[in-house]
């Protein structure tokens, strides 16, 4: 596998997301460990590419030369990699994956075990983020794959792939007497306090569809907190008398215990992920082998299915 420069990587995802913070999180860096990769690389130049412009990243003159060549640099590291790889028959480089939470917690772990044992020079990263961060992320090129649920993110500028279906269901603690009914409405649903995920959560785009295509508008649903990731709101319906709507996926496993499914009189809502990549990637090879090991995985089960 050639060696990638990882100070040109860090520098290049730091102007393309224009923060430290964002690049680390793209990295699976800590912030740290990027300022460090950026400085040595300006030590070895013998001058500075970024500048601070208020709470933005900006690039110096040099910087600006640099980061032209450097998206081109790191294409022709992958374009090479490639190559070799054909004619030797083996496999290496980096791939970088961006994942909804449940996706990246709950399957992603066992796939890419399975992935690393047959393509062990393949190094692989994951970010985990809502859907429509993981779609920006995939279009400034952060990252080479997304796994992403569809939502209102717009795909038409991705090579899309589907994937994966998971059923999202209603829940409550165990002592909601919720639990004990039969076929609730979802007027009846209404009447209690809902824990909701952040804006741009492809769980809550489809929840708001789902209300919205049975003529209820958002706004009728009395919002008590809303939570950033599917674990938080877990935890928060199972310590108090909400009710929230989350991933069938998520309740797989130890930890549940206090959560039950509601038994809703309305046909389940099943949503779709997708695979989503750049249409010009240079890691397709690569990724075509990763996405083949997605698809034999195991991982990607629901309870229950």
């Amino acid at each position: 596998m050639l060696k990638k420069d990882a100070r040109l990587r860090a520098f290049h995802t730091v102007v393309t997301l224009g923060s430290f913070t964002r690049a680390a999180d793209a990295l699976s860096l800590s912030q740290q460990a990027v300022s460090f990769q950026v400085k040595s690389l300006e030590d070895e130049l013998g001058t500075r590419l970024l500048q601070r412009q208020g709470k933005n990243i900006g690039l110096t003159e040099t910087g600006e030369i640099l980061f032209r060549y450097a998206k081109q640099i790191l294409d022709l590291y992958s374009a090479a990699e490639d190559a070799l790889a054909k004619k030797t028959g083996s496999m290496g480089g980096s791939l970088s994956i961006g994942a909804t939470g449940s996706i990246a917690k709950y399957c992603l772990p066992r796939a890419i075990g399975e992935f690393r044992k047959a393509h062990q020079s393949v190094t692989v990263a994951v970010s985990v983020a809502n859907s429509e961060r993981v779609a920006e992320l995939l279009s400034q090129e952060a990252v080479d794959l997304g796994i992403i649920s569809g939502g209102s993110v717009e795909l038409s500028r991705f090579i899309v792939e589907p994937f994966f279906e998971d059923e999202l269901v209603f829940i409550a603690a165990s002592k909601n007497p919720l639990t004990s009914r039969k076929s609730l409405s979802l007027r009846e649903l209404l009447a209690s306090q809902f824990i909701i995920r952040e804006k741009g959560s492809g769980t809550r785009d489809l929840m708001e569809g789902y209300f919205r295509d049975r003529g209820i508008d958002g706004s009728a649903l009395s919002v008590s907190t809303m939570m950033g990731s599917t674990d938080a709101v877990k935890a928060s319906v199972a310590s108090s008398d909400g009710i929230a709507m989350v991933s069938k996926l998520s309740l797989g496993g130890p930890g549940n215990e206090d959560l039950t499914i509601l038994d809703v009189e309305t046909d389940p809502l099943v949503r779709s992920f997708y695979i989503v990549r750049l249409r010009d990637s240079y890691l397709r090879r690569v990724l075509d082998h990763f996405v083949r090991a997605l698809r034999t995985s195991n991982s990607f089960r629901s309870p229950g299915h």
